[in-house]
């Protein structure tokens, strides 16, 4: 049963890249991570990686920051960025502050700045997130 299920965790994994998601082992500087998430809050294949990525513990280390960024936070970001208007009005509650990891930036060939502030986001927030992205995962399988 768990040989079947990391079987099926790797063809998904490698379905996903095929299919022209950007790899976050790219980044190597700020602007590197700023159009990556770009990127991403713009592929519709790329939900399953973003689902996966929410549940990381990893981090990674990006030019010029001190500090390594976990992984799961760069997913949230995208998220946040993509579904904003989705994630409901208890996704941030009124009164309490939210802290921002990094901001990254890049620009684009118009001259247009694309700015993203890494959030710094709780477990109830991760639970939004997952829960909107299985819902848009199951609704895609459905179309398709």
């Amino acid at each position: 049963m768990i040989a079947r299920f990391v079987c099926l965790a790797l063809l998904v994994y490698h379905a996903a890249r095929s299919d022209g998601i950007p790899d976050l082992e790219r980044a190597h500087s700020g602007e590197d991570l700023a159009r990556y998430i770009s990127s991403m809050t713009t592929n519709d294949s790329a939900l399953i990686v973003v689902l996966r990525g929410l549940d990381s513990t990893n981090s990674i280390t990006i030019t010029p920051y001190t500090i390594a960024i976990p992984v799961r936070e760069i997913y949230g970001t995208i998220v946040e960025a993509r579904f904003s208007d989705k994630l409901g009005s208890e996704f941030y509650k009124s009164g309490k502050k939210y802290g921002v990891r990094e901001i990254c930036a890049y620009q684009d060939a118009k001259g247009e700045v694309w700015r993203f502030h890494i959030g710094i986001f709780d477990e109830r927030q991760y639970r939004l997130m997952k829960g909107l992205l299985k819902q848009r995962i199951h609704h895609e399988n459905d179309r398709g």
